[in-house]
């Protein structure tokens, strides 16, 4: 048996899937309008969630400093890489458009960096090592009361973001975004370490009714922007953790594509539009990015850029 098959052999169908269909998703958000986007936009939740479990799920023997030397390697090389791409690629649109260079280089592109999307980087990096944090001191406590406690904090969250989301500037309106994800992703992956089988699928399907009905109300009172995708991705993760099914190599190699999809999908899009793709058709420009995205990744991962995407 190769590696690749080994590896592919011990680890979950169902979260490989995942991170395939929350990369389209993030793809559609940013092609899509209306319904459609809110949907796709359920891809970042997802992906977040996913994170933040994996560190809990992850039995790890290193101390806080080599974790989060790992997690910057991972999360912040790429960051700095792709700040540096994207911020050539917007000076050379808009020398050719002739326009104003000055809101390139702002606070918040100091902070998140020079693509729309790359704000997820340094916030899973710090979300992730809070989490191990939090994971490492909690581990000796009683499981039951930690998934209980950790879902009433999501659920918070998921209300305090509702309710401020809207009010405040970016980047703090993607921080807020993600914050719920952040509770949630950990006491899935709690859950699925340590509770019962039988506990563990009774733990799911109670989050998702919990977070889908708190989803229903946040839509009719405060608008369906943080609603929808929250909704949607709290299904998508909780079912994609009950299956116990292994992935098959195909899935693990699509799989293993989707960071570099979500870190190159913008400058696809930014290709394609000049070419006018979007104004043929919706669903033809989301198979044609996403397909070509994960074609370039595949490539990438050839060569020694590999360590960035």
């Amino acid at each position: 048996m190769t590696v690749e098959k080994k590896t592919a052999s011990n680890r979950i169908a169902g979260l490989d899937r995942l991170r395939i269909l929350a990369a389209l998703g993030i793809v559609c958000f940013h092609v899509l309008t209306g319904v459609g986007q809110s949907i796709g936009h359920a891809g970042l939740p997802a992906f977040l969630m996913l994170s933040c479990a994996l560190v809990t799920i992850k039995r790890r023997g290193e101390g806080l400093g080599e974790f989060t030397a790992q997690r910057a390697e991972r999360l912040l090389m790429p960051w700095l890489f792709w700040s540096v791409v994207y911020l050539v690629f917007r000076l050379l649109s808009r020398a050719y458009a002739r326009k104003d260079f000055g809101e390139l280089f702002t606070l918040q592109t100091l902070l998140v960096g020079t693509g729309p999307h790359l704000w997820y980087l340094t916030y899973a990096f710090v979300m992730c090592v809070i989490v191990y944090v939090v994971h490492r001191r909690v581990m000796n406590s009683s499981p039951d009361i930690t998934v209980v406690s950790g879902s009433i904090l999501g659920l918070a969250f998921f209300l305090l973001s509702s309710l401020l989301v809207t009010s405040v500037p970016e980047p703090f309106r993607q921080w807020l975004f993600g914050l719920p994800a952040v509770p949630l992703g950990f006491v899935l992956g709690y859950a699925y370490l340590l509770l019962s089988t039988r506990k563990r699928r009774i733990f799911y399907i109670a989050l998702v009714v919990a977070v889908v009905l708190e989803s229903v109300l946040i839509g009719i009172f405060r608008g369906y922007e943080l609603a929808v995708p929250y909704g949607v991705a709290v299904i998508f993760v909780c079912f994609a953790f009950l299956g116990n099914s292994r992935t098959d190599r195909l899935t693990y190699r699509w799989a293993s594509l989707t960071f570099g999809i979500y870190l190159i999908h913008p400058l696809v899009i930014s290709l394609f539009d000049i070419v006018g793709l979007r104004k043929v058709n919706h669903y033809m420009h989301i198979a044609a990015v996403f397909l070509t995205t994960s074609v370039v990744t595949l490539v990438l991962q050839k060569t020694p850029l590999r360590r960035f995407i």
